[in-house]
């Protein structure tokens, strides 16, 4: 007796195959996703870490953060890429000194008073800056009251934060301060 060996029809495979391609367009998407959050999440750790780096620079200087010649009337700012004054100063606080890259970039901040009792400049306040993340600003991670959002109230930022982003134009999505 002849035996049937029954296979599958080709609607029974191309249905099977369209079914594993959706699934796998879903799963692409949601990792996709997780890795952006995930450096947007280091990006934070990072300016963290500067921070804490710029204070253990202040406390070791007299409680003056680092000087910058990128100064207006309310604060002094610049990007922190290598070989950078601040990343210079901050070489011995923390290593490396995370600079970010491309578009992702931090800058830093501080606010300067020239009233000094002492004489000359002291540097009281401090902020590192990052202005972009990658995940879409309505699930954008936001502490310190950074946000991404243009429409947000500068209000809720320091005040030379405030002057920096309006003087800028930019964002501050995420920002630690002292």
């Amino acid at each position: 007796m002849k035996s049937k060996i029954r296979g599958f029809t080709l609607i029974e495979l191309l249905i099977t195959v369209t079914v594993l391609m959706i699934l796998s367009t879903f799963v692409f998407l949601t990792v996709g996703n997780s890795q952006k959050g995930a450096r947007d999440n280091q990006r934070i750790a990072n300016a963290n870490n500067l921070m804490s780096a710029l204070d253990q620079y202040a406390s070791s200087n007299f409680r003056k953060y680092p000087t910058v010649a990128n100064c207006s009337l309310a604060y002094c700012s610049q990007e922190i890429t290598a070989g950078s004054t601040v990343a210079t100063a901050l070489a011995s606080y923390i290593n490396p000194v995370s600079t970010g890259s491309g578009e992702f970039k931090y800058t830093y901040l501080t606010n300067y008073d020239s009233s000094n009792p002492t004489g000359g400049t002291s540097y009281r306040q401090a902020a590192i800056v990052v202005s972009k993340f990658e995940l879409d600003k309505n699930n954008a991670i936001t502490v310190d009251g950074g946000k991404c959002n243009a429409n947000d109230p500068a209000a809720a930022l320091p005040v030379y934060l405030q002057i920096y982003k309006t003087a800028n134009s930019s964002s501050v999505c995420y920002y630690v301060a002292r």
